[in-house]
């Protein structure tokens, strides 16, 4: 090999016009390509078998179901039909499961049974959108309304929610079930029955209004009758308002007034003088008592309170 090397590189015009070298020539090129060939397919081979190899030792199997984490707090329900419009789904930012309801008393109340508002105290529930107070407000049913309880408990704002349905104009949505000792959704005495409890008549006529002293003389032990406030409630003066207290309905000696957002406990009434309706009411942080119209008066609602 060294000896045709030298010659070619000698005389290379002589060494390529020799036919023995051509053959030599023309077989080594042949060798070459073949080599060359077989040294790429066996490259690629390998590259393949290492990367078979590489799958097969740390491939896992995936599933083709996709799932979601579903968050510990989210109560899930089944529901046979779509919600009703203007209803919310619960979520987290609704409520929260039964388990982590207050537990300052046992609830009564459960799934598919009849129930009513509490009469006491005389205020109505309101229905919201969703379990919690920042929801839309619906409506309300007033004391001793029937309802159909429907769902729940769900808890936000530190009370238990339920999803219930008026048994007289079918207003749905979620009301609050009660507050410390108070119970405000009361189970039917039967159950299985829509029930309603009528408060106590007043002994009193429609509201009539005396034109003078003496005929307030001879109406004096009639009472009128208010949609707005009732005894026993408290209530509180509107803000940017000013409550006069008088020692008798309209021609009473002013005794004192209450600045607004002041807190009102009902103590007696309505008595109707002087074309307005008058409350007894008592103001514990004035230690005041006397007759206030209830014009600038609202009831504190069951879920806030007064504030």
């Amino acid at each position: 090999m060294k000896q045709h090397i030298a010659n070619f590189l000698g005389n290379p015009t002589k060494f390529l016009n020799d036919p023995r070298n051509q053959r030599i020539l023309v077989i080594s090129g042949f060798v070459t390509l073949f080599s060359c060939l077989l040294f790429l397919l066996f490259g690629r081979a390998t590259r393949r078998g290492e990367t078979v190899s590489a799958e097969g030792t740390t491939a896992t199997p995936v599933s083709t179901t996709p799932t979601t984490p579903t968050k510990w707090w989210i109560k899930v329900t089944r529901t046979s039909s779509p919600s009703p419009s203007g209803i919310t789904a619960p979520t987290d930012s609704a409520g929260i499961s039964a388990r982590d309801c207050p537990s300052s008393f046992s609830s009564p109340l459960q799934s598919g049974i009849y129930a009513y508002i509490s009469l006491t105290p005389p205020l109505p529930n309101r229905i919201r959108s969703g379990a919690g107070k920042a929801n839309h407000y619906l409506g309300q049913i007033e004391p001793g309304g029937g309802v159909r309880v429907i769902e729940g408990p769900l808890c936000a704002d530190g009370f238990s929610w339920w999803l219930v349905e008026s048994t007289q104009g079918g207003l749905r949505g979620w009301t609050v079930e009660g507050r410390e000792s108070e119970q405000w959704v009361i189970p039917c005495p039967d159950q299985t029955v829509a029930c309603n409890k009528k408060p106590a008549p007043t002994p009193s006529s429609p509201a009539t209004f005396p034109s003078s002293s003496k005929d307030k003389d001879k109406n004096k032990d009639n009472r009128c009758k208010s949609d707005k406030l009732a005894v026993g409630i408290l209530t509180q003066v509107e803000q940017d308002s000013l409550l006069v207290i008088r020692s008798e309905p309209n021609t009473g000696e002013v005794v004192g007034r209450a600045g607004p957002l002041s807190v009102i406990n009902i103590l007696d009434g309505p008595d109707c003088a002087g074309g307005a309706v008058w409350w007894k009411v008592n103001i514990a942080a004035l230690n005041l008592s006397g007759w206030a119209t209830e014009n600038n008066l609202y009831a504190c609602s069951k879920e806030d309170g007064c504030s």
